[in-house]
């Protein structure tokens, strides 16, 4: 497991938000050190140097193995293949100029600023 901070601008389509949304410089930071799964329970996350609640992965919409048993029975997962767990509801909002810090033992820590 690597930590991954994804974030989006709002929108007005969930389902199929459009590209400009998704796809800005720095909106996608992938940390480097790979941890083991099973001793991940939250990643825990600030904004703007205040702590939010943890992320808990026990809240996601579908566990990781969940997830990892549903998308190999339509595709073989290989080494370098990366799945993103997702965030649970509500999702953080963050506006330009936000600095976002995730971390989780054993994962290490990514520090971002929303430039858009």
């Amino acid at each position: 497991m690597l930590l991954v901070c994804d974030w989006t601008v709002p929108h007005t389509s969930y389902f199929r938000p459009p590209v400009r949304a998704k796809c800005w410089d720095g909106s996608l930071a992938i940390g480097s050190v790979l941890g083991n799964l099973a001793d991940i329970q939250a990643i825990d996350v600030q904004i703007n140097g205040v702590v939010q609640p943890p992320i808990s992965l026990t809240k996601l919409i579908r566990s990781p193995a969940q997830l990892i048993a549903d998308v190999s029975d339509f595709m073989t997962l290989r080494p370098s293949d990366l799945l993103m767990l997702g965030s649970p509801v509500p999702r953080l909002r963050l506006k330009a100029g936000d600095r976002i810090h995730i971390s989780a033992p054993g994962l290490g820590e990514i520090t971002q600023q929303v430039l858009v």
